[in-house]
């Protein structure tokens, strides 16, 4: 596995820690309603330039539950890609990150520039007039663009997986 290896102070350490949901009174606990990540040692391997390595003790913040529970943030999907984009990008400026649920299943392509598109909006919901049909009317009278995906009951089945709580 690759990753990135950064050197901390504690108070950087404790920052990470409030970003990953990790209680700084227990930071080791596997338990998810105690943290959502835990830190964890581990042994790394850095790689010189030369190929030689250097054997390092280090910390790894490890999910505690990796139940789908929404989408990721704007905000962290940005911080991923700067990550990525830092360490293993290959000259690509508009590189995609492929969301997975913790059990692996494919949720969706992310990329940054679609993510940014201002008033661009994508309404998903059944072929049927309940809930999103006020929601459709307000923005069609309020002039916002918006892609109208009407989810089919055929097309149910294969799309559900991929929703929140699927």
């Amino acid at each position: 596995m690759f990753g990135s290896i950064v050197y901390l102070s504690k108070n950087e350490m404790y920052l990470l820690d409030s970003f990953e949901g990790t209680r700084r009174s227990n930071p080791h606990s596997t338990n998810p309603d105690v943290n959502m990540y835990r830190r964890e040692e581990v042994e790394t391997f850095v790689y010189k330039k030369d190929g030689t390595a250097i054997q390092l003790n280090s910390i790894a913040y490890i999910m505690n539950d990796t139940k789908w529970v929404k989408q990721p943030s704007l905000k962290y999907m940005q911080a991923c890609k700067r990550n990525i984009d830092q360490f293993w990008n290959q000259g690509e400026t508009n590189s995609v990150i492929h969301v997975r649920k913790g059990d692996g299943t494919f949720v969706y392509d992310w990329n940054e520039e679609d993510a940014l598109k201002p008033n661009e909006y994508i309404l998903r919901y059944f072929n049927v007039m309940v809930r999103a049909e006020p929601i459709r009317m307000l923005l069609s009278h309020a002039g916002v663009k918006f892609e109208d995906r009407r989810i089919t009951k055929e097309e149910w089945p294969s799309i559900k997986p991929s929703m929140p709580n699927g």
